[in-house]
């Protein structure tokens, strides 16, 4: 359930509106129960909720509002806290580890002191929880409108050495692209930056946290030699036991490993041909934006006119020959078989003149050859 029914229950509750009544309560699942209860033939309507204490339990009737663990100041505070011992509730279920992290950066609270000690202290217990649900848990903090805020938590708990220790290996290693930052922090600012550029995209929020993820192993003599394609090829088997999409698999890892390209104004039409052909035109788009959230913009200004120059070049329709293609941004299809068709024909009539006028040329040499030797004679 979203902040936005939360708070429209609640409102309701908290208005005294006749027959409706709300209970926010912890269920023995993943999951809390909260039931609107409506009096118009006793359906109940059942929506679910996480299993914190961020407003619940919480009911109101007849007889007034009952707040048994004081949720409700819990919810004007922007607290999330664990229905009553949360080593106990992150020992039922270890996922609540990053479920807590992601809500925090959700909702915008902060999580409760001895929770979070809770979190730490049961850190260990998350490698035990499925490589899928646990890729779940990802795609929902990447969908946070700061991502970096979940994932420090689970990296300043120690979950995230655990649940992901591909990415826990970037803590503390020293780089030079972001002054101040080791690589870690790094990632965190780029995955946030590419949240702002795209806001829809979460594949680039993956992309940008991923993008480095090659360093660590590659690390020699402040160098990072080959990161680009060792970070691929990591990108790709996290993301494949994580059990993202195989689509998405591919696309990031393609990102990874394209993500140090360089770009020079004087690019010729074959080289830029070459370049998406390389890298995919369906991707050309999402890597500029890549490397836009990997170069932070107020020290790259001069990297910001060269992606804009490369993306109105790639707008130009690429030319064959003499020949502009028109429709070179369109979607693979039949108009591509009748194109090339149509440029065979005309390259197979016109080699057939050529022909025709060589073998003429031939047979006339081939008629004098033949009266000279008869004159001979």
């Amino acid at each position: 359930m979203g902040t936005a029914t939360l708070t429209a229950l609640l409102s309701a509750a908290l208005a005294g509106l006749d027959g409706t009544a709300v209970d926010l309560q912890v269920s023995g699942r993943a999951e809390t129960s909260a039931s609107a209860f409506a009096r118009d033939g006793g359906a109940p309507r059942q929506l679910s909720y996480g299993a914190f204490n961020h407003g619940g339990p919480i009911a109101w009737s007849r007889d007034g509002l009952a707040d048994p663990t004081g949720g409700l100041a819990d919810l004007h505070a922007g607290l999330l806290r664990a229905v009553g011992d949360p080593g106990v509730r992150f020992d039922e279920d270890a996922l609540r580890l990053l479920r807590a992290a992601r809500l925090a950066a959700q909702l915008d609270f902060e999580i409760e002191p001895s929770t979070l000690a809770a979190m730490s202290a049961t850190a260990a217990s998350v490698q035990y929880v499925s490589a899928e649900r646990i890729g779940d848990e990802l795609r929902k903090i990447l969908h946070a409108a700061e991502p970096s805020r979940a994932l420090s938590i689970l990296a300043d708990t120690g979950v995230l050495q655990y649940a992901l220790p591909e990415l826990d290996a970037q803590r503390g290693v020293a780089q030079d692209k972001a002054p101040g930052m080791d690589l870690w922090a790094h990632c965190l600012a780029a995955t946030d930056a590419a949240a702002r550029l795209a806001p829809g995209n979460v594949r680039l929020r993956l992309a940008a946290l991923v993008h480095d993820i090659g360093k660590p192993a590659t690390l020699a003599d402040g160098h990072f030699i080959g990161h680009d394609t060792e970070g691929a090829r990591l990108a790709e088997g996290m993301l494949a036991r994580l059990a993202f999409p195989r689509r998405d698999v591919e696309a990031v890892a393609d990102l990874v490993r394209y993500h140090m390209f360089s770009y020079e104004p004087r690019w010729s039409g074959a080289a830029m041909r070459r370049f998406i052909r390389r890298v995919g035109r369906n991707l050309v788009d999402e890597l500029l934006d890549l490397r836009a959230a990997d170069r932070q913009p107020d020290r790259l200004a001069g990297g910001n006119h060269r992606r804009r120059q490369l993306r109105e070049q790639i707008r130009v329709p690429p030319r064959v020959g003499r020949l502009a293609i028109p429709d070179a941004r369109r979607a693979p299809g039949p108009w591509q078989r009748r194109t090339w068709s149509s440029r065979r024909a005309r390259r197979s009539s016109h080699f057939s003149r050529m022909l025709a006028i060589v073998h003429g040329h031939v047979q006339h040499r081939l008629r004098i050859h033949d009266r000279r030797q008869r004159l001979e004679r």
